[in-house]
């Protein structure tokens, strides 16, 4: 152990489950502090397993599904883009219907 170094650090890891672990003084270790100092977004443990670490949108690891989430949460927008696209092209259609005929 360092000098000092009383506490473990609690970065969570992407690439493995768990914690980076390194000793540290506060409450990460120097590589990860300056991660934070320089706005480095910081990885959350994932929703579902707690394990892994994750920076996605969906809050969950590769193993737990984050891709399959994000491709159901992409179909359902592009559905509702659709939806609203032909409504839209409907309200034209007859805003040009009620423009021609007096």
């Amino acid at each position: 152990m360092f000098v000092g170094a009383s506490n473990i650090c609690k970065w969570v890891n992407t690439r493995k489950p768990g914690y980076c672990n390194k000793p540290c003084v506060g409450t990460y270790c120097a590589f990860h502090n300056h991660a934070v100092k320089n706005e480095r977004p910081l990885a959350e443990a994932c929703k579902n397993c707690k394990t892994n670490g994750t920076r996605s949108t969906t809050g969950l690891c590769q193993e737990c599904g984050a891709s399959k989430q994000r491709s159901k949460v992409w179909r359902e927008n592009k559905k509702n883009v659709e939806n609203r696209q032909s409504y839209h092209a409907v309200i034209v259609e007859r805003e040009i219907d009620e423009a021609i005929t007096p």
